[in-house]
C-alpha cells in the first residue's frame, strides 16, 4: 500500500529544525510490497548500492575460481571502502593475481576517507593512488573479469566495452528493467550508471537473497557474494561505517550497502525481502537512519538488537564541545508506516534497561498522614519501583526552626569545586585554611595577622618584628603565604 513519503527529522533542542524526505520500498521476490512509502516507481540512480549485482559476472563466469579470489577479495569487489591500508592491500592483491599493476585502474585517484590514513600518507611523503579510491575493489574485479574473458582491459569503463556489457546485462536481468542510453549516466568512478525504479531495485535484491527466478549458477554466485560480505564486513566499508557495523552484528541475516546521494539497499534472506530507499536531498545521515529503522522492523529479534540499531536510527547532534544540541531521528509517522519499530514498542533503550533490572528514578509521593511524628521532624515518603518489589524510602525534613539535615552524598574535592563554580549541587563548606584566609581578607580584628613562623623562609624567621605587609600577602592564597621582607634585611 502506498503511503506518504518517509521523513527524517533533525531537531535542535525541542524544535524540529529541518526534515529529510525520501522513498522506501520493501519488496519480496514476487514483487509484493511489504512497505511502499512515497513514489517507489520513480527511477533513481542506484549508484554504488548495486555493486553486489555488478559483481555477479565475476563469480558466475568462473573468473573468481580461476584466479583463486578469497572471501576478502570477493567482499571488496562489491565495496565502497575507506581506503584504509587493508583495503589498499586487498585490491592490489587482486590485480597481482590478474597479472596487472595499479596503473590499470581507471577509477581515478582519491584521498582516503579517514584523517588517520591521510596523515599516514603525508608523514610518509606519499600521495594517494587509484588503490585508495573507494571503488578500487570493484574496478579490480572488472579487470579480473576482463583478463579471464581474454579481452583487452584498457577502456573497461566505457559502455561498449565487453566487461560493461556483461555488467549491464546482469543488472538489467536482476531488476527486470531494460537499460539503455536513455536512462544512463556516468558514475563518480567513471563507469555507466542507470536510473531504475526503486521498487524494481528492491525486488532484484530480494531475488538475490532467495534465488527466486535465477539460474542455478547465478543463484550460487549471489549466495557466495553475500556470504563473503558477511564473513568480511570490514572490506565492504571500513572503520566506523554503517555497512560494516550492521553486517558485523547480524552476519548473513542482513546485507546492507550504501550508495551516493542518499541511496541504501539491503537483502534480508530470512524474510525473503529486498530493501531500497532514496533520500531526496542525498543526505547520508538520513539514509542511514531510515535503513536502521527498516532493520528494526524486519530483522531485530530482541531489545538488545534494537538498542544497537537505535544508535543509528536516533543519532545525537553535538557541538564542537561535545554537548548534545539535538538529534537526527526518524519521524513518528514514518515509524508508524514501517510497522512495529522502535516507536511502536516504546524506547528500546528503556525496554532493555528494564529487562536488565535497572531501577526507575525516585517518584515523590504525598506526605505521610500518620500521627507518628518525631519532635521537629515531618516524615515524607517516596516510592521506588524496582520491577516486582516496592521499596519505601523515608525522607526526613526538619521544621523551619531546626537546621535541615542534608543527605546529599559528598563529592570528591575537584567535583565539588566544579559544582560550586557551575552552580550545580549543594555548596560544600570550604576547608579551614580557606575560611581562615577569607576571614583575614575581610579584616576581622579578632584574627591574628602575623604569619606562622614555620611558613616563613629562613631570613624572615630571624626578623625581630612582624611585617605589616604580611597580612596582604597571606590573603592571596597558599602559594604566597610569606611575609613581605623589609628592605635591607
Amino acid at each position: 500500500m502506498s503511503m506518504r513519503e518517509a521523513v527524517v527529522e533533525v531537531t535542535r533542542g525541542p524544535v524540529v529544525e529541518s526534515r529529510h524526505r525520501g522513498i522506501v520500498a520493501v519488496v519480496d521476490a514476487a514483487a509484493a510490497a511489504a512497505v511502499a512509502m512515497g513514489d517507489v516507481e520513480r527511477p533513481v540512480f542506484a549508484r554504488s548500492a548495486v555493486k553486489l549485482m555488478q559483481a555477479l559476472p565475476l563469480v558466475e563466469s568462473g573468473a573468481a575460481d580461476a584466479l583463486g579470489l578469497t572471501s576478502a577479495e570477493l567482499s571488496i569487489a562489491g565495496a565502497s571502502h575507506n581506503g584504509e591500508p587493508a583495503h589498499v592491500d586487498t585490491a592490489r592483491a587482486m590485480l597481482m593475481k590478474a597479472g596487472l599493476s595499479p596503473d590499470a585502474l581507471e577509477c581515478g585517484t582519491q584521498w582516503p576517507d579517514r584523517m588517520d590514513d591521510m596523515a599516514r600518507l603525508i608523514r610518509a611523503n606519499a600521495y594517494p593512488t587509484a588503490l585508495h579510491n573507494n571503488c578500487s575493489g570493484k574496478h579490480a574485479g572488472f579487470l579480473c573479469l576482463a583478463c579471464t574473458m581474454g579481452v583487452d582491459p584498457a577502456g573497461y569503463v566505457e559502455p561498449d566495452h565487453p566487461v560493461q556489457r556483461e555488467i549491464t546485462a546482469a543488472l538489467s536481468a536482476m531488476t527486470e528493467t531494460p537499460l539503455d542510453a536513455s536512462v544512463s549516466g556516468i558514475d563518480g568512478c567513471s563507469i555507466p550508471t542507470f536510473a531504475i525504479p526503486l521498487a524494481r531495485i528492491a525486488r532484484g535484491f530480494a531475488r538475490m537473497g532467495t534465488g527466486t527466478g535465477l539460474s542455478p549458477a547465478r543463484a550460487a554466485a549471489a549466495r557466495r557474494l553475500r556470504q563473503a560480505a558477511a564473513a568480511e564486513p570490514f572490506m565492504v566499508a571500513g572503520t566506523g561505517r554503517f555497512c560494516t557495523e550492521v553486517m558485523g552484528r547480524f552476519g548473513e541475516r542482513a546485507y546492507v550497502k550504501t550508495g551516493a546521494e542518499g541511496v541504501f539497499c539491503a537483502i534480508l534472506p530470512e524474510r525473503g525481502l529486498g530493501v531500497a530507499l532514496k533520500v531526496d536531498d542525498g543526505g547520508t545521515r538520513a539514509s542511514e537512519a531510515l535503513m536502521a529503522a527498516v532493520l528494526q522492523r524486519f530483522v531485530a529479534k530482541d531489545d538488545e538488537e534494537r538498542v544497537f540499531l537505535d544508535t543509528w536510527a536516533k543519532r545525537p547532534l553535538r557541538t564542537r564541545r561535545e554537548r548534545q544540541a539535538g538529534e537526527v531521528r526518524v519521524a513518528a509517522e514514518t515509524l508508524a508506516g514501517l510497522g512495529r519499530g522502535c516507536a511502536a514498542t516504546g524506547s528500546p533503550v528503556r525496554n532493555a534497561a528494564r529487562r536488565a533490572g535497572a531501577r526507575r528514578p525516585l517518584r515523590p509521593a504525598s506526605p505521610a498522614t500518620s500521627s507518628t511524628r518525631e519532635e521537629g521532624v515531618d516524615a515524607a515518603r517516596a516510592v521506588r519501583i524496582d520491577r516486582n518489589e516496592v521499596r519505601t524510602v523515608v525522607r526526613f525534613e526538619r521544621a523551619s526552626n531546626t537546621r535541615r539535615r542534608r543527605r546529599t552524598p559528598t563529592l570528591p574535592l575537584w567535583e565539588g569545586r566544579a559544582a560550586e563554580r557551575s552552580g550545580e549541587g549543594r555548596r560544600r563548606r570550604p576547608p579551614a585554611a580557606v575560611r581562615r584566609r577569607r576571614t583575614i581578607a575581610r579584616g576581622d580584628a579578632n584574627v591574628c595577622h602575623r604569619p606562622h613562623p614555620r611558613r616563613q623562609p629562613g631570613p624572615a624567621r630571624r626578623s625581630r618584628a612582624p611585617d605589616p605587609g604580611a597580612r596582604r600577602y597571606w590573603s592571596r592564597g597558599r602559594a604566597t603565604l610569606v611575609p613581605r621582607l623589609r628592605r635591607g634585611v
